[in-house]
């Protein structure tokens, strides 16, 4: 179920635009003659059917399934999360090395000179290289990710935007063209007499 805030931001148009809308389209997102809206504590909700019915009659995504868009979605997060966790793992495990060496120099009473001792510095200036690595190649991935969903959202709102002028010229054009209905009914109204006398 979605409110009318999350459609506002879905669609990226005014409140008022698309409660308009929805109040010109009611018929047609209730085309199976069930009630896809509903109002609890004043906030309107809309189920899954409710919500394809105004995508289709918008024109949004009409070649992306609603479930592709949604699992775009949960791919983009769990990405943010593992990279989140991979970060947490590899920092915790660079400091928890770096505590064992510092503790196991301590406990020998000198410093890493030895042949045996230097080789395990070695290794673990390798492995914090390594680490770093990984952080960073984590970092990037989080960022092309970012990217992408900002590319998106641009991409979303300026089709939004040209669907909703598009629907303005539509609906201009339509209250013309019912003003030259009702001339054209009030002209074969009229008598010949009205006609012959400019009434």
């Amino acid at each position: 179920m979605r409110n009318l805030e999350d459609l506002m931001k879905r669609y990226g148009i005014a409140k008022s635009s698309l409660s308009e809308f929805i109040k010109n389209h009611i018929t047609e997102i209730n085309n199976d003659g069930q009630n896809h809206i509903v109002t609890d504590r004043k906030v309107k909700w809309f189920d899954d059917y409710a919500v394809q019915r105004i995508d289709e009659l918008r024109g949004y995504n009409s070649n992306v399934t609603l479930a592709a868009e949604a699992a775009k979605a949960d791919r983009e997060r769990e990405l943010l999360e593992e990279n989140s966790q991979l970060k947490t793992r590899l920092l915790l495990m660079a400091e928890e090395k770096a505590q064992v060496y510092k503790e196991l120099a301590e406990y020998k009473g000198y410093k890493l000179l030895s042949g045996e001792m230097q080789k395990l510095a070695e290794e673990a200036k390798s492995e914090q290289k390594a680490a770093e690595a990984r952080l960073k190649q984590a970092a990037e991935i989080e960022a092309a990710a970012c990217q992408e969903r900002q590319q998106y959202d641009v991409e979303r709102a300026e089709a939004a935007r040209k669907l909703e002028d598009a629907e303005a010229r539509y609906e201009k054009a339509a209250e013309i063209n019912r003003l030259l209905q009702d001339q054209l009914a009030a002209e074969r109204k009229k008598t010949w007499l009205d006609k012959l006398f400019g009434r």
